[in-house]
């Protein structure tokens, strides 16, 4: 809004002070008030204003707000029903001038900002647990993506058969997208198989649990292992839950550990003394060259070999598609889809 337009607001009244009996208007012609140009832009439905008056200040709720392009020379003004000319002489006598007008947000937007945010309820955690986390993400820039199912189900069953409970989860929650080509060819492993044929995995796959549902201080926690997948290059990257949680478990001296693609979350987070936390640690995952040949350099956010160099990681690598595992201290990464097992045996190796 403008001062070139004029703006009818309906409003409901209350005086929010007590305030000495007000003057009913004079018969005859009123005085007419000198022109004073307020401020009233922005006026919207359901905004609260404040507005005082001889001393006396009165709260309003607007109601409705209209315009009218043939009052240019007139100041903009708010309608506050029930007073006399005495207030102000335009229009039918209705109107208050105000001398201070307060704005605020409608009413619906403030009750939402003092309601307490409700914590997420967090999940049971069992002794000697290991949570796997996965994307929640289906389309990387129009690609259709999500995860690489060999790298949650190899380090899955490798878990479990190493006597650890294993809580799969996702940025979101719920069912975690799959990466179709994960599904084909040589790609879907005997591993792989066997977990989409296997109703308890596939049942904690269909409903991962939130990452937020997690008490990431609990000491039963032994290690975070994050999957791989395109997926995570929108969800694992700015993500202060991810973040927090691989903080959480580093500064505990935990084990954390990524394979892949995974290894992307890593480069948002730091050490306990504020440095980055790959900064003078080898570490390892989807490497430059492996990138050109799938085709994605250009969707991906940036390239997790770079990234780490340019963070002060000592990042290494083998040939193409090998299996490629680094261990620095706590933290274990892989390179590619097929150190997904070998990494996760590191983990366990690490544990121990």
């Amino acid at each position: 809004l403008n001062l070139n337009s004029t703006v009818i607001v309906h409003i409901c009244l209350s005086v929010l002070s007590v305030a000495p009996p007000l003057a009913m208007a004079p018969k005859g012609k009123a005085t007419k008030a000198p022109k004073v140009v307020y401020d009233y832009s922005g006026l919207e439905k359901d905004m609260r204003v404040q507005a005082e008056s001889e001393g006396v200040y009165y709260a309003a709720e607007v109601v409705t707000v209209s315009t009218a392009k043939n009052r240019s020379k007139a100041p903009v003004k708010v309608h506050f029903s029930g007073y006399g000319k005495e207030y102000d002489e335009w229009v039918d006598g209705s109107r208050l001038r105000s001398k201070a007008l307060k704005k605020e947000a409608p009413k619906e937007k403030d009750a939402k900002k003092e309601t307490p945010k409700k914590e997420t309820p967090k999940i049971e955690i069992k002794p000697k647990t290991i949570v796997v986390v996965c994307t929640s993400a289906a389309y990387l820039k129009g690609h259709p993506t999500g995860l690489w199912l060999e790298e949650l189900a190899a380090p899955y069953y490798i878990f479990k058969e190493a006597g650890y409970e294993v809580v799969i989860a996702s940025t979101r929650g719920g069912p975690i997208p799959l990466d179709e080509n994960s599904l084909k060819g040589d790609f879907f492993t005997a591993e792989a198989k066997k977990f989409m044929h296997d109703g308890e995995a596939f049942g904690a796959m269909a409903h991962s649990v939130r990452l937020s549902a997690i008490d990431w201080k609990s000491s039963d926690i032994k290690a975070i292992f994050m999957c791989g997948g395109h997926g995570v290059e929108i969800d694992f990257v700015r993500n202060n839950m991810l973040k927090k949680a691989i903080e959480t478990t580093y500064a505990a001296d935990r084990v954390v550990s990524a394979v892949c693609h995974g290894p992307i979350c890593l480069a948002q987070c730091k050490k306990p003394d504020g440095s980055p936390l790959v900064k003078d640690l080898e570490t390892t995952g989807f490497s430059n060259s492996e990138e050109d040949a799938v085709g994605l350099t250009d969707k991906c956010v940036y390239l997790i070999e770079n990234k780490f160099k340019e963070l002060g990681g000592v990042y290494k690598k083998a040939d193409d598609w090998s299996p490629h595992v680094v261990v620095a201290g706590k933290l274990v990464t892989g390179q590619n889809p097929q150190s997904s097992a070998e990494c996760a045996k590191a983990v366990i190796k690490t544990l121990a």
